[in-house]
């Protein structure tokens, strides 16, 4: 852009929520062509050109090229035409020139018209405007960027939550998988503290059928003392052996819980990972149009 113009491009950026409605293409297979035409102003008729502006209605264009020119300008007045007065427009004429300006949209095409005139008065056109038609393309191609430089950052937005929940999710299967793995932990510490007392118990066990069978044969007070005794630990380890038990099925149930919910977690991280790549794609997409605007 050869013109002089402060205003800041987030400025222009007024079609953003546009990337989620439909009519928005994801590759730029379009022409921009400055022709020749005219606007009548009260009862004067001025050269001007008509160039193309893709996926904005003819409303929010007038507005982003009224906000344009007030940077530029005296006095920017709405009306049809809308005028910009003492507009410093250099790319045309060194000079304060009167700027002109009218949109129309067409729908079918997907497009708003721009048609601008560059004249000296309301009546007077510029004595050289040889400039004039290149200026035309170079706003046209201006205003197309900002529209998709919209688009752009509007998908950015939408990447960024769809990156919110994927971390989320991922999150949540971190913590599903730490509870699986201490869940794990601790079954496989009860089964072998489980193991242990069944073992003991065995061993008390056979004890206590050697102890018995001594005292078929012959009864001594040594012998039933030491009966009793085996018969109270093995009471008290099958009473460990129990409580373990009830543990051990208490565990299962939150192992079994645990494993159900990691499946849910995987199944939504996978989900979140495909939507949030498929928004990136789309993101992508839209860089590369704004980068093939000409």
């Amino acid at each position: 852009m050869t013109y002089r113009s402060t205003l800041l491009i987030s400025a222009l950026l007024i079609t953003a929520p546009l990337v989620a409605q439909k009519g928005i293409s994801l590759e730029w297979n379009k022409t921009i062509t400055a022709i020749p035409d005219s606007i009548t102003n009260g009862t004067h008729r001025l050269g001007a050109f008509t160039v193309q502006v893709y996926e904005i209605d003819a409303d929010d264009l007038m507005t982003m090229w009224s906000n344009d020119f007030k940077a530029i300008s005296q006095k920017v007045e709405t009306g049809k035409p809308a005028k910009a007065l003492g507009a410093v427009f250099t790319a045309v004429n060194a000079g304060p020139i009167l700027v002109l300006a009218q949109t129309a949209t067409e729908k079918k095409a997907g497009l708003s018209k721009l048609t601008i005139a560059f004249a000296q008065t309301d009546s007077t056109p510029l004595v050289d405007c040889s400039a004039c038609k290149q200026a035309a393309t170079d706003l046209a191609v201006k205003y197309n960027k900002a529209v998709v430089q919209g688009q752009v950052s509007a998908q950015e937005a939408i990447v960024a939550k769809a990156t919110g929940k994927l971390a989320d999710a991922n999150d949540d299967e971190a913590k599903q998988s730490s509870k699986v793995t201490q869940a794990n932990t601790d079954l496989q510490k009860l089964k072998a503290k489980m193991g242990k007392i069944q073992k003991d118990n065995a061993k008390v066990q056979g004890d206590i059928a050697g102890l018995e069978a001594r005292l078929q044969v012959r009864t001594t007070p040594k012998d039933q003392e030491k009966l009793a005794k085996a018969r109270g630990k093995l009471a008290s380890g099958e009473s460990a052996l129990a409580k373990l038990m009830q543990q051990e099925a208490k565990l299962q149930g939150n192992l079994n819980k645990y494993q159900d919910n990691l499946k849910g977690t995987a199944a939504d991280q996978e989900e979140r990972t495909g939507t949030k790549e498929e928004e990136q794609a789309k993101l992508d997409a839209l860089k590369r149009k704004l980068d093939n605007i000409r």
